[in-house]
């Protein structure tokens, strides 16, 4: 072949390389500060400012008179909070390994408080994990045009761009996840010391980034047992030792056992087995297919439900091509991503009739997975991207297709964030818009709703004015001559209130997906009558 047409190909795969991979930067970093800091994110900046969800609603819920400026306050990192502050933060919410929160912490006496900055972390480690997907691509497929393509999606995909702009550690857990992957495989490839080692302090690493990693722990074991049982010795060599250097926390989740079960409740929320199918299925498509789910009209529903069914059954042949074209130690090493978290999660709901496996953010190591067989399957269909037959540019427009979908997806990003994203908190710009309509209007709340006022806080005008109480006291403020709202009020509170006469009116009630979806409503105390005299008058 003439070698300027060969020149010429490479520019035009460097070209297509380039664009999705820079488009997919852009939509890292824009709007950072204006998406919905939601309720995870909250308590993300609580535990850096060395408090707890249990001290803030002391603190806060006292009935007396706060501003929004107070309750951003308590959000903030003060220069002169001592670290151990944050430490006992952290050692108060054992569920959560503690590396991102410090990381975080540091980030933030380097760049100051603010939205933009916090999320700024994650964009970094989003963008660190494309270098890491491209060498574990590299040790799994040792084909440069499949390290090439799983970069390529990795950047564009909507799931990785949404938690690249959260202040929350999958980011970070996305990262640790590539880097156990690839330090395993260079370690069995080596068979070396020095690699190995480094294999460990990774493994290291992904456990103080979350718990679920130790599930990831187990099935690369399972891996190295049945590929490399050779090396079977030097894999419990290295988890031992990560797990010796991550046994500090486990010591804390031991003496926290009762903290952690409190603090995970809403994992054993029953959620019926339709609802979880048609969950897991939305994770998986996720991945490059996510815009705003549609009920009305249903055509769109129906359209939505097709290229997720669509995007699922690809990801299904995928995986079957690269069992029957991989030998064992490539296709079970991609297995292992996709099984080794969902299957006991799976379990643990199906018994304990819980939801954890129906949470996206842990599907992490699942979606790496897909994305590994994706990056595979295309590569092996397109040999050559310049000069094919008619199936070659078949598979060609598939590799495109995905591209634009998750393209388009991004875009969508830009102006609603994803329901499984944002989960309630994606009703906070609705609701405080009704309430910054109002003139100076005063916003009562049940302590119960503390966090979800710290986030809804980011939205609020200065002048509203906020009283949280506990349910029996919120009466105290209905009559003030202030035009006054509830916050989400429980049964129990709108009862009392129908008990005393005090008619509420709905102003913001969102349509669940599911019934037992958690979502915010606001109401409006009713006016005074013209002949009653209001309890407290306008401060």
């Amino acid at each position: 072949m003439n070698p300027n047409v060969n020149w010429r190909l490479n520019r035009s795969w460097i070209w297509l390389l380039a664009l999705p991979v820079l488009l997919g930067i852009f939509f890292r970093f824009i709007h950072l500060e204006a998406k919905v800091y939601w309720v995870d994110e909250v308590a993300t900046s609580v535990r850096i400012a060395g408090t707890t969800k249990a001290l803030l609603t002391q603190q806060l819920a006292t009935g007396q008179l706060l501003t929004v400026q107070h309750l951003l306050d308590v959000q903030q990192l003060h220069p002169a909070l001592p670290w151990s502050a944050t430490l006992a933060a952290l050692y108060h919410s054992p569920e959560h390994a503690p590396l991102y929160f410090l990381l975080a912490r540091f980030w933030l006496q380097l760049t100051g408080n603010g939205i933009a900055q916090i999320r700024s972390l994650s964009v970094l480690f989003s963008l660190l994990s494309l270098p890491v997907l491209f060498w574990l691509c590299e040790e799994l497929f040792h084909s440069r045009r499949t390290s090439w393509i799983g970069v390529i999606l990795l950047s564009v995909s909507p799931f990785f761009v949404a938690y690249a702009q959260e202040a929350r550690p999958y980011s970070l857990w996305s990262l640790t996840l590539l880097l156990m992957g690839a330090t395993l495989l260079r370690a069995v490839r080596t068979q070396q010391r020095k690699d190995w080692l480094l294999y460990a302090v990774a493994a290291a690493i992904g456990l103080y980034t979350s718990l679920l990693s130790l599930l990831v722990l187990g099935g690369q074991g399972i891996y190295v047992s049945l590929c490399w049982s050779k090396q079977r010795l030097w894999w419990i060599r290295a988890a031992i030792g990560a797990v010796l250097l991550f046994s500090p926390w486990i010591g804390v989740i031991l003496s926290q056992l009762t903290t952690l079960h409190d603090n995970t409740t809403w994992t054993r929320l029953p959620l019926g087995l339709l609802p979880m199918l048609a969950t897991w299925i939305y994770t998986l498509a996720v991945l490059f297919f996510d815009v705003p789910v549609v009920l009305n009209p249903p055509i769109v529903g129906m359209a939505q439900v097709t290229i997720a069914a669509i995007l699922v059954g690809l990801m299904g042949f995928a995986l079957r091509e690269l069992i029957q074209k991989t030998p064992r130690k490539v296709w079970l090493f991609v297995v292992v991503f996709w099984a080794a978290l969902p299957v006991p999660l799976i379990v643990f709901d199906l018994f304990a009739n819980g939801r954890l496996s129906t949470a996206p953010r842990y599907m992490m190591p699942v979606l790496l997975g897909v994305l590994l067989t994706i990056a595979f399957f295309l590569s092996d269909r397109i040999p050559d991207l310049f000069k094919h037959p008619f199936r070659q540019r078949f598979w060609s427009g598939v590799l495109v297709g995905l591209i634009a979908i998750s393209i388009c997806s991004c875009l969508f990003q830009l102006q609603q964030p994803s329901r499984y994203h944002k989960t309630r908190s994606l009703s906070n710009p609705a609701i405080a818009a009704v309430i910054n309509q109002a003139n100076a209007p005063l916003l009562l709340a049940e302590a119960s709703q503390v966090m979800d006022l710290l986030s809804i806080s980011h939205l609020l005008k200065p002048e509203v004015q906020i009283r949280i109480a506990p349910a029996e006291t919120v009466l105290n403020w209905a009559n003030s001559c202030q035009t006054t709202f509830l916050f989400n009020p429980s049964a129990p509170l709108k009862q009392l209130f129908q008990q005393q006469g005090i008619l509420l009116r709905n102003r913001y009630q969102p349509q669940p997906l599911v019934p037992t979806e958690m979502s915010l409503s606001l109401w409006q105390v009713q006016p005074a009558k013209a002949n009653q005299r209001c309890a407290y008058p306008l401060i």
